[in-house]
């Protein structure tokens, strides 16, 4: 699968230009931003790189703490979002003991993030430059070939095994690391693009409820509030089948990866 060269480092610029500007205490959307870049980052060296490659490597070693960092944060604040949702007259004191709960948890997250861009932001700058000055000078004709990662993957994702709830979290990371390697290529089928967002998309949307189910059971009283407990089990149970529905979908899609020329 050929690569535009240009494809490739785009991602990376972008990156390091959001580190180099990223704000003591960032938005929730700056976060997103800053976790999304970081991960298709990540696609994409391990899509182009070869082996042995000792800048890749340390790439991936800056940025890693930098996106679990933000990771943590942004986590916080979808929870956050969702249990919204379940505001009403109904376990209305359970659903404001949750929200403190989350937002104590967003504050220590959220400063783990300030001191990890603080120590780390630099480094992974220096590396994200240093790696993009390496594709400009290895590229052939402006053009990058990639490994065999992408299609290991599709392989992978196509024969993994029945999926179920211990399974399908590790199964949505896979396909959207895909998703991010073909939007590298303009040969990418749509029709696979579009079932890899659907998955990421769905399976994210069952992840989160079972995060907030963990919190809500760590806190929340299984008697008192065993109302709001029973809604977000039932509502985690039916974003369970739409996920299992989307990936299985996505696994009767056949991907063979066009070699390059």
């Amino acid at each position: 699968m050929n690569v535009d060269v240009q494809d490739a480092i785009k991602p990376l610029r972008k990156l390091r230009k959001l580190l180099k500007d990223f704000p003591a205490h960032p938005t929730p959307e700056q976060v997103h931003e800053l976790r999304t870049r970081a991960r298709r980052v990540e696609a994409v060296v391990h899509a182009i790189a070869g082996p042995n490659d000792s800048a890749a490597d340390r790439l991936l070693e800056r940025i890693k703490p930098l996106r679990k960092a933000a990771g943590k944060v942004r986590d916080m604040d979808v929870l956050f979002a969702k249990l919204c949702r379940l505001s009403g007259n109904s376990g209305a004191e359970a659903v404001i003991q949750l929200g403190q709960h989350l937002s104590t948890l967003r504050q220590h997250h959220s400063d783990r993030l300030r001191r990890v861009v603080s120590r780390r932001g630099a480094a992974a700058c220096r590396a994200l430059k240093h790696f993009v000055r390496n594709l400009e000078q290895n590229s052939t004709g402006g053009a990058l070939q990639t490994c065999a990662v992408p299609q290991r993957l599709a392989n992978k994702l196509e024969h993994w095994p029945k999926l179920h709830t211990g399974n399908l979290h590790q199964f949505r990371i896979r396909a959207k690391e895909l998703r991010y390697m073909l939007q590298l290529s303009n040969d990418a089928s749509q029709r696979r693009l579009d079932a890899l967002d659907e998955t990421k998309d769905v399976a994210g949307e069952w992840h989160d409820w079972v995060e907030l189910r963990a919190e809500a059971e760590e806190v929340l009283d299984p008697g008192a509030d065993r109302e709001i407990l029973r809604r977000i089990n039932a509502i985690t149970r039916e974003k369970f089948r739409e996920a299992l529905a989307a990936a299985n979908r996505l696994r009767g899609l056949h991907v063979n990866l066009p070699r390059a020329a």
